[in-house]
């Protein structure tokens, strides 16, 4: 799916698909408590987009702000809607083991939002973390993100009062093309 421009002129018939999706990430940004403004909304559409392409792996502020030259933003503006999103759950943030971090379309929790969009319900942000207590696996060479098929949801009792919080865990390794690659 490939969308180039989440405005559409006013001359021109509109796009179905476009409109739709643009009606899409403007109900996620109300349904999180955030403003719609066109900044959010560019950035957003970008990992919404590689999302439905199937690009999985996470990218960086200056990996973004490289990729969005043709909006205008800045990379002050990028940067403050990277953490807006990240800290309303709409995008994942991750730290691959460098001193970057990098940001992905949260999947899992837009998807809990998409019946009540509609709704702009800001609750709904809160169960976040519920519903994404499951691990990464991250390709040390492409960094590939791929979400690990079970849940962590609970930690042994015994456990509780040495960890306390377990807020992520990341499985790192090669992904099996990479892996091929290197044979």
């Amino acid at each position: 799916m490939s969308i180039t421009t989440l405005t559409i002129p006013a001359s021109s018939p509109p796009n179905q698909e476009a409109t739709t999706v643009d009606a899409l990430l403007k109900g996620l940004l109300k349904a999180v408590g955030l403003k719609v403004t066109v900044s959010r909304l560019a950035v957003l559409a970008y990992f919404y987009q590689q999302f439905q392409a199937g690009e999985s792996a996470p990218i960086s502020h200056a990996e973004l702000t490289e990729r969005l030259p043709q909006q205008g933003l800045d990379k002050v503006t990028i940067y403050r809607n990277l953490n807006d999103l990240a800290q309303t759950n709409l995008l994942l943030k991750h730290s691959l083991g460098d001193t970057l971090w990098r940001y992905s379309y949260h999947h899992v929790f837009c998807a809990s939002l998409l019946p009540s969009v509609e709704k702009s319900s800001p609750n709904k942000a809160n169960q976040a973390n519920h519903l994404h207590a499951h691990p990464h696996f991250v390709c040390s060479q492409c960094s590939q993100l791929t979400c690990l098929p079970f849940e962590t949801k609970e930690i042994p009792a015994a456990w509780a009062f040495q960890i306390g919080q377990i807020e992520e865990i990341t499985v790192r390794g090669l992904c099996q093309s990479c892996h091929h690659q290197r044979r």
